[in-house]
């Protein structure tokens, strides 16, 4: 019922109800669903099961052994469906919180045997341990271990006011002699001062 339901409404927190209740004759359907010819069917197997859904019941078994959905993320990382492709994706991403290694592993052998959209989904499977600094997912994405001399940040003003702009300028020089690839992330700390607006000397 699930399964006919989904075209038309969400079934993902349904599901995992059920996957609670009893994961062992679950699991086999949801497998089953990643052949479905509707991709909002496709879609559902992943998503249903995505460790870390948002505002979504967590599935104890899930998170003490996350390779239960190993085999739905290998049958679907090479579907026709952006949207399922995404779910798979962000499941995966999921999966790096707590098994970083073997989300790792597992998007190795995605990239072993990949199609014309396997290189992007695993960039956004692996954007947290990217941020993150993890080697090895820096190294699936091409960003290897470089020598550089960075200068700044320089912010173009020492204040802003709430809801407008501020910007910045950073030189970043390779040290060493061969090109390299960098990815670059920028964290904004920020204070917020008192509103004195209105207030008397009193």
């Amino acid at each position: 019922m699930l399964a006919a339901l989904t075209p038309r409404l969400t079934s993902e927190f349904a599901i995992r109800l059920l996957l609670n209740h009893d994961m062992a004759r679950a699991m086999p359907i949801v497998l089953g669903w990643t052949g479905s010819t509707d991709p909002a069917v496709r879609r559902l197997a992943s998503e249903g099961t995505r460790p870390f859904l948002p505002w979504a019941i967590r599935v104890p078994a899930i998170l003490a052994d996350p390779t239960l959905t190993l085999p739905v993320l290998h049958a679907l990382y090479r579907d026709e469906d952006e949207v399922v492709r995404r779910s798979v994706a962000n499941h995966l991403n999921d999966l790096s919180r707590q098994q970083p290694d073997l989300s790792i592993a597992t998007t190795a052998s995605w990239l072993a045997a990949p199609d014309a959209n396997t290189a992007s989904l695993v960039r956004h499977a692996l954007r947290t341990l990217v941020k993150k600094g993890h080697p090895q997912a820096s190294a699936q994405l091409g960003f290897h271990p470089a020598e550089v001399h960075v200068l700044g940040p320089v912010l173009d003003a020492a204040t802003v006011a709430f809801g407008g702009t501020i910007g910045f300028t950073v030189d970043i020089r390779n040290a060493g002699d061969a090109p390299v690839r960098l990815a670059v992330d920028a964290r904004a700390e920020f204070t917020l001062l008192p509103d004195t607006a209105g207030l008397g000397d009193g």
